[in-house]
């Protein structure tokens, strides 16, 4: 503390001599814009200086740090959860688990949920059966198995990095050794040729011969190599190959079947071609247009009196062909006389008969 008052006295009088020198190089004349500048930085500074002591001074020390949990641990907890919890070695204040051997929080619903864990009931288990000196041996066990197999996880990882950089080099090394097959010429013999159409012909037909006789070799190499690479089957190895021929050869016939029943579903189920428009067609989808392009009150207009102009012409239509039918009614009808009731009877011109 004295160290600090100390310092915080010779900050005040290191501000004070700047303010006097500063007074006694700058002019009196207050309407100076440098001589304002300069008061207002001074003053800034003063300020800053004064709020970082103040802060220093509220800061508290790192012993007397603020702690998680203001709690403090209670005799009563040792009732509550007796078998297993108890005050740690390490601190009094704090809780430890027998069952799982660890510390925890000085706070009761930790300790609660804590309790509700199935490891740690897994745990208090043991500690009743056999205790607290075989819970401790199994959790050394448990920890050296786990380091084991993280150790285990990253040799594995390693190893796997190497041998896959080995390949990669192999590879590499492959590549560059083997150097590319020197293409061989192809020499074509030209027979003697009374024209020149004739000439190219033949030349075009060798060549072809040529290439094919090429790839025919090539594939035939490349067969002898996969069989010289590939190790013979065993008896298992025969047996499942049959299997699968058999499988491939099932599945052949099931996608044929079923490509003959799209087939003649397709034969069944064409499509009908797409009629012929007549002219009144094209008439009518011209007029369509134009109706669709106007207002929705003047289509509502146009529907109504179409309609009436169709429904007039209809029994124009009915009336023009009415004449045509009155004499073949007339043909049709038969008189009987009076004593027969006096009844009209048609006579149909298709079967000849009477109703």
């Amino acid at each position: 503390m004295i160290t600090k008052i100390i310092k915080i006295q010779r900050k005040q009088i290191l501000v004070k001599r700047l303010t006097r020198k500063e007074r006694m190089s700058f002019s009196e004349n207050t309407s100076d814009s440098d001589w304002k500048a300069a008061r207002v930085k001074v003053a800034r500074t003063i300020k800053q200086s004064a709020k970082r002591e103040k802060g220093k001074e509220k800061r508290p020390s790192s012993g007397s740090a603020k702690q998680k949990y203001h709690q403090k641990f209670c005799d009563k907890w040792l009732k509550i959860f007796e078998p297993w919890l108890r005050r740690s070695a390490e601190d009094p204040n704090k809780p430890f688990c027998r069952a799982c051997q660890c510390s925890m929080d000085c706070n009761r619903c930790h300790l609660v949920r804590h309790e509700r864990t199935t490891k740690h009931k897994r745990n208090q288990e043991l500690l009743l059966a056999n205790g607290e000196k075989v819970v401790r041996r199994e959790l050394q066990v448990r920890q050296q198995r786990s380091k084991y197999y993280q150790q285990r996880k990253v040799s594995l990882q390693a190893n796997r990095q190497e041998e896959e950089l080995a390949a990669e080099e192999s590879l590499t090394q492959e590549a560059l050794s083997a150097s590319p097959a020197d293409p061989q010429p192809i020499v074509i013999i030209a027979a003697d040729c009374s024209s020149p159409r004739e000439l190219t012909n033949t030349t075009k037909q060798e060549a072809v011969t040529k290439q094919e006789l090429l790839s025919e070799t090539d594939t035939t190499t490349r067969t002898a190599d996969a069989a010289m690479s590939i190790p013979r089957p065993t008896a298992s190895n025969q047996e499942g190959v049959k299997l699968l021929m058999q499988i491939h050869q099932d599945k052949n016939e099931l996608m044929e079947s079923f490509r003959e029943l799209m087939g003649s579903q397709s034969t069944v189920h064409l499509p009908s071609p797409p009629k012929e428009k007549n002219h009144v067609d094209l008439f009518f989808e011209s007029v369509s247009s134009s109706v669709k392009a106007l207002s929705p009150k003047l289509i509502a207009e146009a529907k109504m009196r179409v309609s009436q102009l169709i429904c007039e012409l209809e029994l124009r239509g009915l009336k023009e062909n009415s004449p045509t039918e009155e004499p073949a009614s007339r043909q049709n009808t038969i008189h009987r006389p009076p004593g027969h009731g006096g009844h009209i009877l048609t006579q149909q011109p298709r079967f000849g008969g009477i109703s």
